[in-house]
């Protein structure tokens, strides 16, 4: 939603990945992802942040760091701890002593599992169509409201599917069979 000024209010969706908030909040203003985590991780003119961006990386940043993107993105910082899993889960390694700071991780050790969101959900969130990646557990893979299977099937290039109309509807000794 647009605030004043070009300000856009950009909201998490409950148990999205850190990365892929941000991911979301760079597109609305037409930047890339590494592009706005240095201005947000940014101190004296340099960037304050460390890793590598890949898709299964998360970030975490440090409180000066999660000061910024709430304001950025116009959401209280205490809406963002309880939507994103990883939003205070560790402080990152810093390049310099003070300020803000963001790490990249991707090792499963640090990532736990993931998936796409919901197209829909995700959408409903954002005012438009936009992917986003959440924490899930494999018997979360399923959006019930908009009938959809969240998990990357073979011969379809990792798109989310759509499931058949009574397919939650059926026991899960007939769903196995489908």
């Amino acid at each position: 939603m647009p605030l004043a000024g070009g300000v856009w209010r950009v909201a998490p969706l409950q148990g999205e990945m850190t990365q892929s908030f941000l991911s979301r909040v760079a597109a609305r203003y037409g930047v890339g992802l590494r592009d706005l985590l240095a201005a947000i991780a940014e101190v004296g003119g340099l960037s304050n942040v460390t890793g590598q961006t890949r898709l299964d990386s998360e970030v975490y940043l440090n409180q000066q760091a999660r000061d910024r993107v709430s304001q950025l993105c116009r959401v209280p910082e205490e809406h963002l701890r309880q939507a994103l899993p990883a939003w205070a889960q560790e402080e990152p390694r810093k390049r310099f002593a003070a300020g803000p700071a963001a790490q990249f991780h991707h090792t499963a050790e640090k990532v736990v599992p993931w998936g796409p969101a919901c197209p829909e959900c995700a959408a409903r969130s954002a005012g438009r169509a936009e992917g986003a990646r959440l924490y899930l557990k494999p018997q979360q893979r399923v959006c019930a409201l908009h009938r959809r299977w969240l998990m990357q099937v073979p011969g379809t290039a990792g798109r989310v599917v759509r499931l058949p109309t009574d397919f939650l509807h059926l026991s899960p000794r007939r769903r196995r069979r489908h």
